[in-house]
Order: structure tokens, then C-alpha cells, then sequence
């Protein structure tokens, strides 16, 4: 164990070194940010979250490259014909006419509908194997293929615009990243097994540390903090 540890802490401390990716927009751990975007299009930024704008002549695209965000495009009409569209890693979402969240995660990727609806693909095509995500849905990416739509409370899932982290079942590596956007250190976990585990509940997003300790009581695991602000869950 305590080599695995220490393999563990040496690679989050290269994590910790590692350069920010480019970005035309970038909230710092635990900040959200409002954005107007150039077409009067709005997103919100989570906290350590990042976003780069990619408008031209045919698309108004949006590449979220980490984290997680709320979209509210300006609607296509009164001279806008370009759709609005997301890329989060391989995962693409058109909007129509809609307000809805999209979130990396440590593998693939969360949307949720807030408003109206949104088609979801993978690799840029839309017409095979494309998905529509209706109002109060939402659907999961898990790196190897699009899952089903499920019903959501959409006040719940944008809770964290208004301070709070909720989690419904999510898994533990998913818990980890998120904490990891809000908190002052870095949470990693030794073993697959543990990071599958699932997670419910709410918590203040500026309390992350209190968050963290009632998580690892819940699931029964063991906790050890270093010197160098991680913290390792086995």
C-alpha cells in the first residue's frame, strides 16, 4: 500500500504541475462565471472549468474542454441561420432552442435539459446514431458509446450555479473530479474498485472538505492527506 501511495501522490503532484489547456474562457477552482458570448448566446462556468469559442461562418461551436457548463444559445432566427453546437471530447450537442448543462467526466461525458431539447452524437454525426435529449432528461456518455435518456429534477441539476453539489448515484471518481474543481487539494483514489463506487447526496460547494469526510464515513473507505495538498481515498 504504502508504494501505491506514493506512485499515486507522485502522479497527482505532476497533475498539479501540469500547464492549463488553451482557452478563451476559464473559471478558477471554486468560482462560477457568467459568459456573453459574440451572438448574445449565455453559458456559466463552473469552477474549474474551461471553455473556447469557435464561431465562423457556418457554426457557432463551443469546445468545453474541462469541467462542466450551462448553455442558453441565442435561438436560431432574426438573422442567426448557424447552429449552436458543444463539443465535449468526442461527444457533440446541437441545441434547438433550449438551456441545458454538459459535463466531462473521467470518462465521457454528462447533458442534461433544462429547457426544450438538444440531439447529442458521437464524432460529429448527426445522422447515425444521433440521440434527442428532451426537457428534464438526461444522458450519459460512459467513452464507449451514448446511454439512454433519463428523467432529471432540472432545478437539481444546475444546483451548482446556486452553491450546491448534488450527486444522484454518481460514481465516486465522477464525486472526485468535481471536488477537485472546487476544493483547495487534490482527491485521488487507489483503486478501481473504489472509484466505481456510487455516491448520493448534497453539498455546499464552498464546504468540500466536509463533503469529502462524509463521502469516505458513507462508503465505509479510509482517507490519508499529504503534505503537498492530496489527498489519497482507499
Amino acid at each position: 500500500m504504502q508504494t501505491a501511495v506514493l506512485l499515486l501522490a507522485a502522479g497527482a503532484a505532476g497533475w498539479m504541475r501540469a500547464g492549463a489547456a488553451p482557452a478563451d474562457h476559464r473559471t478558477a477552482r471554486g468560482e462560477v462565471r457568467g459568459v456573453l458570448l459574440p451572438d448574445g448566446s449565455r453559458l456559466v462556468l463552473a469552477g474549474g472549468s474551461a471553455a473556447a469559442v469557435r464561431y465562423d461562418a457556418g457554426v457557432r461551436r463551443v469546445d468545453l474542454l474541462e469541467g462542466e457548463a450551462l448553455f442558453a444559445p441565442a435561438p436560431v432566427g432574426a438573422g442567426e441561420a448557424r447552429p449552436f453546437v458543444v463539443f465535449a471530447g468526442a461527444g457533440r450537442v446541437r441545441a434547438v432552442g433550449t438551456r441545458f448543462t454538459v459535463a466531462r467526466r473521467a470518462r465521457g461525458f454528462d447533458v442534461a435539459v433544462l429547457e426544450h431539447s438538444i440531439e447529442v452524437s458521437l464524432d460529429g454525426r448527426d445522422a447515425l446514431g444521433a440521440v434527442v435529449v428532451q426537457q428534464a432528461q438526461a444522458l450519459r456518455c460512459d467513452g464507449t458509446g451514448l446511454g439512454q435518456p433519463h428523467r432529471i429534477d432540472p432545478a437539481r441539476q444546475a444546483a451548482w450555479t446556486e452553491g450546491r453539489l448534488v450527486f444522484d448515484r454518481m460514481a465516486l471518481a465522477d464525486v472526485a473530479d468535481v471536488l477537485n474543481r472546487y476544493g483547495g487539494g487534490r482527491i485521488v483514489i487507489a483503486s478501481s474498485g473504489l472509484a466505481a463506487r456510487r455516491v448520493s447526496g448534497v453539498f455546499e460547494s464552498d464546504r468540500t472538505a466536509e463533503a469529502l469526510r462524509t463521502i469516505v464515513a458513507e462508503l465505509g473507505a479510509r482517507s490519508l492527506a499529504l503534505p503537498i495538498g492530496v489527498t489519497i481515498l482507499f
